[in-house]
């Protein structure tokens, strides 16, 4: 989350940030009062900035969208919709932490607007190496396409200018995590009753 101020839209509501040990907080999301810390977790795009993206949360889909969008240069959009997931505020820190260094306000620092420390840019290790690593093991690429993948296109994969691959490695991660607990509590549920 973002350690300044913004201003509010819509629905959204911010509460006043404070101070601990000196140094300016973000408040916490509303989603970490929840049993499970369910929220929306969404990958989010600029027009005509195309060589980044957005991972942010979000208990209000339109109204974020709308807030980011009308603070920060270009159109923002959301190529796939948000996802409800478990822990979705320590979801969102977990990938902000690992992705830091491609932080855009670490390339444009006169970066703008609602939500300006979220926005990274679309380069893709975990895709990328993962891709590079069926080709060369396994030759996905000449089973699936006849040939090897040529140096640019691996490049495509590791830096993709449109989407932010990783990104949605993550949104998918996520998502796919709440239907293994839904999976997990309810095999739990039928192991107890049958030991009843």
């Amino acid at each position: 989350m973002d350690i300044c101020p913004t201003r509010q839209t819509g629905k959204m509501k911010r509460r006043k940030t404070r101070k601990v040990g000196g140094f300016q907080r973000s408040p916490a999301h509303a989603s970490q009062k929840r049993l499970l810390g369910e929220t929306k977790v969404y990958v989010m795009h600029n027009f005509p900035v195309i060589f980044a993206s957005k991972f942010g949360i979000t208990d209000y889909e339109k109204a974020r969208r709308k807030d980011v969008s009308e603070s920060t240069p270009g159109y923002v959009f959301y190529l796939l919709p948000p996802v409800v997931v478990p822990f979705g505020w320590s979801s969102e820190q977990f990938v902000h932490f690992i992705y830091c260094w491609a932080n855009l306000r670490n390339f444009i620092p006169f970066w703008w607007g609602s939500g300006r420390s979220e926005w990274f840019l679309n380069v893709n290790p975990l895709t990328g190496y993962g891709v590079w690593y069926l080709c060369e093991h396994f030759g996905a690429a000449q089973m699936f396409l006849g040939r090897e993948l040529l140096w640019w296109e691996y490049f495509l994969v590791f830096f993709s200018p449109l989407v932010w691959l990783d990104g949605y490695l993550w949104w998918l991660i996520f998502a796919a995590f709440k239907w293994a607990m839904a999976a997990a509590m309810i095999v739990a549920t039928i192991y107890l009753l049958k030991t009843i």
